[in-house]
């Protein structure tokens, strides 16, 4: 529910900014882009690996195992991945054939994520699910499993 929330979100952004556009958008990637958004909220420290490609040449390199790759913390890989997307839609606006302004609004969307953390409803929520699809076990099965590992097996049969 919240992809296609997103997905929306997105969508909504690039027509508030091209308003005379007549190019279909259809694509998911404004979705993934507020994915890209919460995860920032969610996981900032969390290391990216990246692979740089510049070419067809870069991208047989990359497939022997030869590449470029590195890998960098999300607070600045995304953050630095929205200003390009910013850039490219200030600079070939509707002209480039890709929505970037909806890449922008999605990945706005995503940070809200940081709203529903320190709200409390994400831990509220986290509960509610964790009480509804916690295993356990039956007393007799735990007790069998306890007498198993003690070694009498005839025992733990009687239980169950």
């Amino acid at each position: 529910m919240a992809y296609f929330l997103a997905w929306a979100a997105a969508l909504q952004f690039h027509a508030w900014l091209n308003p005379g556009s007549l190019a279909p958008t259809l694509g998911a990637s404004g979705a993934v882009a507020a994915l890209m958004g919460a995860f920032l909220v969610r996981f900032p420290k969390t290391k990216i690996e990246v692979a740089l490609v510049l070419g067809l040449r870069s991208l047989t390199n990359l497939a022997l195992g030869k590449g470029i790759r590195f890998k960098a913390a999300a607070y600045w890989l995304l953050p630095l991945w929205l200003l390009m997307e910013i850039f490219s839609g200030a600079l070939f606006g509707a002209h480039s054939g890709v929505a970037h302004w909806a890449h922008v609004g999605g990945f706005v969307f995503g940070l809200a994520a940081l709203g529903l953390r320190y709200s409390g409803l994400e831990h509220k929520v986290n509960e509610a699910i964790e009480a509804k699809v916690t295993w356990t076990a039956d007393r007799e099965i735990v007790e069998a499993t306890g007498l198993m590992e003690k070694g009498n097996l005839d025992e733990a049969i009687g239980t169950l």
